[in-house]
C-alpha cells in the first residue's frame, strides 16, 4: 500500500468540525467513500477548522484526489442549512 499524508482545511478556515455531530458527519463521509474506493486511515486528527490524515492507499488505486472530492461532497451535503443546527 502507498502511504500518504494530508492536511485538509475548511473553506476560509471556517470551524466546521465544532461538535460531535459534525465529526460524525465526517466519519460517515469517510465510511461511505471507503466502501466504494477502499483505503485505510492509519491516523487522523480532527481540529475545528482542519484535519490531518495518514492514509494507506491500494497499490493499484492511489487516486487520493477522487477520494477527497467524494469525502468533501458527502460531508458538505449533510451539513445543516446555515443557521439551522449549526
Amino acid at each position: 500500500m502507498a502511504e500518504r499524508i494530508f492536511t485538509a482545511e475548511a473553506n476560509r478556515r471556517q470551524p466546521l468540525f465544532i461538535n460531535d455531530a459534525r465529526v460524525e458527519l465526517l466519519r460517515h463521509a469517510f465510511r461511505e467513500v471507503k466502501a466504494k474506493r477502499p483505503f485505510d486511515v492509519v491516523a487522523a486528527v480532527i481540529l475545528p477548522n482542519h484535519l490531518h490524515c495518514l492514509w494507506n492507499l491500494p497499490e493499484d488505486d492511489a487516486d487520493f484526489s477522487v477520494r477527497w472530492h467524494r469525502i468533501k461532497t458527502s460531508f458538505s451535503r449533510r451539513l445543516p442549512a446555515k443557521g439551522v443546527g449549526a
